[in-house]
């Protein structure tokens, strides 16, 4: 036992040397030329040749299915790069679609009944201070000056208030400072409409016998010289007839959404304007 202890190393090189060499003995010649020793020599190895083997493929199958998931973790990340884009392009084009009829509109709007004026974009909206503004990016440049008109093609927005070279802010008529000289379509009740809460506008100095009901259809009168006669301002959400005094008090929503206004269009003159809510389609 010392001995085989003393020489295991070149016990064990030999014996990798000579099993192969059986083995290819025994693999080139026919079973019925195997010699005894060639017998034994298959009958030790076979099972480890099989173990082999079987641990051989195992590995293979492991590798081979850790590269096909790792290439399918790749195809999968580039086509869900490729997803992403192909809906950030599908979005971008329905802006687009979005805005050239936005666009579409109002210059058919522009076309049909103002024949002078500039369309204009929002750039921004004033929510630090008390006054309901928004900023559009036209000013002394186009010819813009205070106190002209701006509406879309849903109606009445309020009027220039301050102008520079390249922008100007413009007051809603949701602020307490806009009032605008109106007339109820269906009865012909005359009204200031005023900025009141919430970018609800107020209809004042209406008599409380005038007839209003909710659901009327208030349009500029034209009257003060600023805005177009005929322009939508909104409709009369409210009426409240107390049992005393000489008035009521009527709550009006706006027509256009002061809200969400991306467009709008400044009336440089009020020469050749047909009335848009009172003209033939």
């Amino acid at each position: 036992m010392d001995k085989i202890k003393k020489y295991r190393l070149v016990i064990v090189i030999v014996l990798l040397i000579l099993i192969p060499l059986f083995q290819l003995s025994s693999t080139i010649k026919s079973p019925k030329e195997l010699r005894w020793y060639d017998k034994v020599i298959l009958w030790v190895t076979s099972p480890i040749q099989k173990t082999i083997t079987f641990g051989f493929d195992s590995v293979m199958n492991l590798t081979n299915t850790y590269v096909f998931l790792v290439n399918v973790k790749k195809e999968n990340k580039k086509l869900t790069s490729e997803n992403n884009r192909l809906i950030e392009i599908i979005n971008n084009m329905h802006e687009i679609e979005i805005e050239n009829q936005r666009l579409r509109k109002l210059l058919a709007f522009k076309e049909k009944y103002l024949p002078t004026g500039v369309s204009a974009e929002v750039i921004a909206r004033d929510t630090a201070s008390e006054y309901q503004t928004i900023r559009i990016n036209k000013g002394h440049d186009v010819g813009l000056k205070r106190q002209m008109p701006v509406i879309t093609p849903a109606g009445a927005v309020g009027q220039v208030n301050n102008v520079w070279e390249h922008f100007s802010d413009v007051l809603l008529m949701t602020d307490r400072n806009h009032a605008m000289d109106t007339i109820v379509q269906r009865s012909r009740t005359r009204g200031v409409v005023k900025g009141g809460l919430n970018s609800i506008c107020e209809l004042y100095y209406v008599a409380r016998t005038d007839d209003i009901a909710l659901g009327d259809i208030l349009v500029t009168s034209g009257l003060e010289g600023i805005f177009p006669k005929g322009l939508l301002v909104g409709t009369v959400t409210q009426v409240e007839k107390k049992k005393y005094g000489v008035s009521q008090r009527i709550e009006v929503t706006p027509t256009a959404n002061l809200g969400k206004l991306e467009e709008v269009f400044v009336i440089t003159s009020l020469r050749g304007i047909q009335p848009p809510s009172e003209s033939a389609p």
